[in-house]
């Protein structure tokens, strides 16, 4: 496994005729409820999985040359890029792995042509690790339930596991695929995802050529933010947050 620390900044401005139904959580007739109440899961067809707010648009603004962050490890810069179809967004260059650390990170920016200077503080708690034998996500056996364990991360907030298949379908003219989430509490520590739920994800495709086999391998994640911070408002936005989070990612074999 690798660990990969970044930072990054974004700041916005959102418009368009579905804001409201995002603003207000609104999804259209047939969309998949993708946030299930703690302590359990949903499954979906890949297939029905749409932009639910097609008609929303997005610019990125300038804040300025770079966003600055420091904290328990040192200093970083996110550089100001400037895309052509999305505007402005901030990235840091060559983080070290080792950069993110529990304790107190202070962001600074010094404001830009849209967005005024601004500064602010966000807590980080220990890592969210997951305590698995990484040899555990090799094969999974959908007719069996699968328990992921943890550590650290945020107590506070809720985690989310989501996994997804995909194989050829009945017809041999394609691919059909299904997919997961579930979500827990951080607090719990572990949750199991049920054979109920592994069971309606098809089993990994196999792709013949030449002789040899294939295994198109699943998909497998979990992830949990931290509790964030919200700063004083520059000049520009209508609010400003800062937050960190844990990914975790394996290829399984659904079997």
């Amino acid at each position: 496994m690798t660990k990969l620390d970044t930072f990054s900044a974004q700041f916005s401005r959102f418009g368009g005729a579905d804001l409201g139904k995002s603003l207000r959580g609104e999804l259209p007739s047939g969309f998949p409820n993708l946030n299930p109440t703690p302590g359990s899961c949903v499954v979906y067809n890949a297939a029905t999985v749409f932009n639910p707010y097609p008609n929303i648009t997005s610019v990125g603004l300038d804040a300025g040359p770079q966003i600055g962050s420091s904290g328990p490890n040192g200093n970083q810069s996110a550089l100001r890029q400037s895309i052509q179809a999305s505007g402005y967004t901030y990235n840091a260059l060559n983080v070290p792995n080792t950069y993110l650390a529990p304790g107190r990170y202070t962001f600074t920016g010094p404001g830009g042509a849209d967005v005024g200077g601004f500064s602010g503080a966000m807590d980080i708690v220990p890592d969210l690790v997951v305590t698995n034998n990484p040899d555990d996500f090799k094969v999974i056996n959908r007719s069996g339930g699968f328990t992921v364990r943890w550590t650290g991360g945020e107590p506070s907030t809720v985690l989310t596991i989501v996994g997804a298949s995909v194989a050829p379908n009945s017809q041999g003219t394609g691919v059909q695929g299904s997919a997961f989430v579930c979500i827990e509490n951080t607090s719990a520590g572990q949750f199991t995802v049920p054979a109920n739920i592994l069971s309606q994800l098809p089993a990994s495709g196999v792709i013949g050529a030449g002789g040899i086999n294939i295994v198109t391998r699943g998909t497998f994640s979990v992830t949990a933010s931290g509790r964030g911070s919200r700063f004083a408002t520059p000049t520009g936005l209508d609010i400003l947050t800062a937050t960190n989070f844990w990914s975790w990612s394996f290829t399984p074999q659904y079997q």
